[in-house]
């Protein structure tokens, strides 16, 4: 029997969610850490593929059948067994490098009249620190489905150039598109940015991962009669790493609000 919908989302916590509240249709992954390992440039979609069963075929990438890549593409390859497409994704890096190379692949194979919609998010109604679609019980989760749009031909334009400048074995076109007009694909650039701060920075040879690493810990506050409300004020900003840590002790030493403010923002 045809199904009315295929939900593909960005790992079995969002399928199995929308299968507990009952929402139609089948279910399937897209979920390859793309910004762990290689992803090189000058390959196509099956030798790609390879390279990345390779790389993640030690973990539970390839223990649990939900992960097998080829299963994921033989799912969508199937027009016949559903009536629309329907990709369930978030603001953060992992999503959008994955959204970025699923556009790409929807667009060179899905059938031009197939419908393909879209629901992705940064933020939720009553949850100020929001992190992801995994994290909403099913009476919260189900309803984004009428919340869907369909994809526009300049997400996917911009979803392959993005790819594309991913996959370069120097970052330069990744920094050149963030900086360009990604307005089609609302979190990308941010998400990019993050990527990018994983690089060893020219200054110290540090990633921002390191640098927090680093900073962690390493402040405390010099007395235990701490405002509510703190003004953290630092000369240039890097990544945030120490701001990030110093706010974090402050916290802890009972300011209820801490405000940063700096002079500079450090380039790369």
């Amino acid at each position: 029997m045809r199904a009315p919908f295929l939900h593909v989302a960005n790992g079995t916590s969002v399928t199995g969610t929308l299968s507990a509240a009952g929402v139609p249709g089948i279910m399937s992954i897209w979920a390859d850490p793309l910004y762990e390992g290689p992803v090189p440039a000058g390959l196509n979609d099956d030798e790609l593929r390879e390279v990345r069963g390779r790389y993640l075929g030690g973990g539970e990438h390839a223990a649990d059948p939900t992960n097998d890549m080829r299963r994921w593409r033989k799912v969508i390859d199937d027009h016949e067994s559903y009536d629309e497409l329907v990709l369930w994704f978030e603001h953060d890096l992992f999503d959008q490098l994955n959204l970025i190379q699923l556009l790409g692949w929807i667009r060179a194979r899905v059938p031009e009249g197939k419908a393909v919609g879209l629901i992705c998010v940064g933020s939720f109604p009553g949850r100020p620190d929001f992190h992801g679609l995994g994290e909403l019980p099913p009476k919260e989760l189900a309803p984004l489905l009428e919340t869907r749009r369909p994809v526009t031909a300049p997400e996917y334009a911009l979803a392959e150039r993005a790819w594309q400048a991913f996959r370069e074995p120097t970052p330069e076109a990744l920094d050149e598109l963030r900086r360009s007009d990604t307005s089609a694909m609302p979190f990308l650039a941010r998400a990019l940015e993050r990527l990018l701060q994983e690089y060893p920075w020219t200054s110290d040879g540090l990633s921002r991962t390191e640098r927090r690493r680093n900073a962690r810990g390493a402040f405390r506050a010099a007395s235990a009669n701490v405002p509510p409300a703190v003004v953290l004020v630092d000369d240039v900003y890097t990544t945030g790493a120490t701001v990030d840590a110093a706010a974090a002790a402050l916290r802890v030493a009972g300011a209820a609000e801490v405000v940063v403010v700096t002079f500079a923002r450090a380039g790369r």
